[in-house]
């Protein structure tokens, strides 16, 4: 009984350590719920219906099959331990990793470190992100996709941006596209058209900062 008892404390630790650290693979900027389980499955790379592939596979990310990494052959006791050496460091520009407040994700989008946004997951926000929520509270403050939060306006938590070439780190305004909505993101992907004819049946549900505004 006291080693079952040390266990569920041991899983309710690493509960507590993991969360709001995994990033949705997706390039939404949602964190992954963690749970007990993933203990022992690992960490899902996507939330529930973010996972583009899913349409085609009927297994989800949570059962499909994980690879282990290094990490999850690791004893708890040895990964206590190298977890607490990496505490020992300062954050920020004094720790020796530090990469200018920049870091490419699992996923391949560019993060900024912005911890006071109220939207950062674990101190970051995905740059393309960044780049239409400031063009927009510049040219369309008051547009649906935004928010307002203590005086300031934001891009609402559930709007996508979505990348027109497919390069993650192409974040250029032009290459933006906001969609309403995670659905309408897959429905955009798997929708096989010229991308002009999606621009026409999806045109209640996108923005496009790009393109001047009629109103």
């Amino acid at each position: 009984m006291a080693g079952k008892n040390k266990r569920t404390k041991r899983i309710d630790a690493w509960v507590r350590r993991h969360e709001f650290q995994h990033q949705c693979h997706c390039g939404c900027g949602e964190a992954v719920p963690i749970k007990r389980e993933h203990y022992r499955t690992g960490v899902p790379k996507f939330l529930k219906g973010h996972n583009f592939q899913g349409a085609h596979n009927p297994k989800t990310e949570e059962e499909a099959p994980k690879e282990e990494s290094v990490w999850d052959r690791l004893l708890p006791e040895e990964r206590e331990r190298r977890l607490s050496l990496l505490r020992s460091f300062p954050t920020g520009p004094e720790h020796p990793n530090w990469q200018g407040g920049q870091k490419v994700s699992e996923a391949g989008y560019r993060l900024i470190r912005l911890p006071e946004h109220p939207y950062a997951v674990n101190g970051y926000i995905p740059e393309h992100r960044l780049v239409v929520e400031n063009h927009m509270r510049e040219e369309h403050p008051l547009h649906p996709f935004m928010i307002e939060l203590d005086g300031e306006v934001f891009l609402r938590r559930g709007t996508v941006v979505h990348h027109r070439d497919e390069n993650k780190l192409n974040n250029t305004v032009t290459n933006l596209v906001l969609l309403d909505s995670q659905s309408t993101h897959l429905s955009w992907h798997m929708r096989k058209c010229p991308e002009e004819l999606k621009f026409v049946e999806y045109q209640d549900k996108l923005f496009s900062p790009w393109i001047p505004s009629s109103s």
